[in-house]
């Protein structure tokens, strides 16, 4: 297994997600795959014995064994690969870092380590060494991080809606409105009842309105967010400068949402953007508030 070995305390924190991305990638598919298998094996031996009689006692009993075995192969040695990339990731990530409680968002976000004392920490394959040394950097989060300015975020960024998402709305609205054209069709059937239109019409003329507003925006391609060192502007809502803004974060959407939704608020108002239309993820969106706001903190601490 790789080792990384870097030893900088000039690492930025979206470095070393991207690092951790990419080394605990292959453990999570390798231990995914393991667990559909092992319950996939079990599902099978369950149903032989719903069905097995005396004489199949032998076969069952034999392939029960063989469920049973199959644990080490495929759970426990790929969770085991798992432990020691998150673990190896972990040290050096809160290692080379200064800011950890920047770190520590985006890596729980990212899902790449579980907080110190949980279930999951505690059951994670470490070392007694490890163990220590995990232990020991706990008490880089009493200091409080200092801001440290990403060089490869823009002064300003333009946020659009995503052109694949909008092409993909239209080929569904064009199937929702197939299946009211055949609605409506049927209902000219002389033995169907001709109210049996009315919905079919309903759902055309709603697909086609959504299908004019998707082509629209695609046509258009107008920026739908810019984010600045001076705040966040949006068509509804202008530029809301950082000084008036508080309570920026991001949450994950519900069940009617295409996305994350970014909510935020200010004098005299508040906004929630769902960005699933957008051409930005809620990763890079969440380092463009932070790196935003920083800088227009940090130049507000200058001036005074």
């Amino acid at each position: 297994m790789p080792l990384i070995q870097e030893n900088s305390n000039n690492l930025s924190v979206m470095e070393v997600v991207r690092k951790g991305k990419s080394t605990l990638l292959f453990p999570r598919i390798l231990f995914t795959f393991g667990l559909i298998l092992f319950v996939f094996i079990g599902w099978m031996f369950f149903t032989i014995l719903s069905n097995a009689t005396l004489k199949d006692a032998g076969f069952v009993s034999k392939f029960g064994l063989f469920w049973i075995v199959t644990f080490i192969p495929f759970n426990l040695l790929p969770f085991w690969f798992w432990s020691r990339r998150t673990t190896r990731w972990k040290l050096w990530a809160f290692n080379n870092v200064n800011n950890v409680h920047e770190l520590k968002h985006f890596a729980r976000r990212a899902a790449l380590y579980a907080n110190y004392g949980s279930f999951l920490d505690r059951i994670t394959i470490q070392t007694k060494t490890e163990r220590e040394q995990w232990a020991k950097l706990q008490s880089k989060f009493k200091r409080t991080d200092v801001f440290e300015d990403d060089v490869e975020v823009p002064a300003e960024t333009v946020v659009y809606y995503s052109t694949a998402v909008r092409l993909l709305n239209i080929i569904f609205f064009l199937v929702i409105g197939g299946i009211g054209f055949f609605i409506t069709q049927a209902a000219f059937n002389p033995r169907m009842d001709k109210w049996v239109a009315l919905p079919g019409i309903g759902i055309m003329v709603w697909m086609l309105y959504l299908l004019f507003t998707m082509i629209r925006d695609v046509i258009q391609h107008k920026p739908q967010m810019i984010l600045s060192n001076k705040g966040i502007e949006t068509i509804k809502d202008g530029l809301q400068s950082w000084d008036v803004i508080f309570n920026e974060h991001l949450t994950p959407g519900n069940r009617r949402d295409m996305g994350w939704i970014l909510r935020y608020n200010y004098a005299g108002g508040s906004t929630r953007i769902d960005i699933g239309h957008y051409a930005i993820n809620h990763e890079n969106l969440d380092h463009l508030l932070m790196a935003y706001r920083g800088r227009y903190n940090e130049g507000k601490r200058k001036t005074h």
